[in-house]
């Protein structure tokens, strides 16, 4: 999954929720801030489901440790959904394996979207 993180501008004062929000990036010395606000509320935190609302605000922080080294630190801070911001770390280290390229079928992104993505964002029926 990728993004678009602009550079050159602000927020818009009332940004359109979108699934991935609206994303500024800059630098502050050597570490890049991604700041992200305009989210709708249909995803999750993270893999386990933890909820937020439209109301998230996102700050990414990624710098280099070292050579080899990238740590990321995310804050999430949603007054809707919970009562204080919180923040993890996340460390990853170069790896010397190749990237795969994974073809993706046309046919296999609709069958995802059909049983995973619209399961996941419809009201449940009555």
């Amino acid at each position: 999954m990728w993004r678009p993180i602009a550079l050159d501008r602000e927020h818009p004062k009332s940004p359109d929720s979108t699934w991935i929000g609206d994303s500024i990036g800059k630098y502050e010395g050597e570490t890049f801030v991604i700041d992200t606000i305009g989210f709708n509320d249909k995803t999750w935190i993270d893999q386990v489901g933890h909820p937020h609302s439209d109301g998230l605000h996102l700050v990414e922080r990624f710098r280099r440790l070292d050579h080899d080294t990238l740590e990321l630190s995310v804050t999430f801070d949603d007054p809707k959904a919970y009562t204080k911001s919180f923040t993890g770390k996340r460390v990853f280290k170069r790896s010397s394996s190749p990237l795969e390229v994974t073809p993706c079928s046309l046919t296999e992104m609709q069958s995802f979207n059909d049983e995973v993505m619209k399961t996941t964002t419809q009201s449940p029926k009555k």
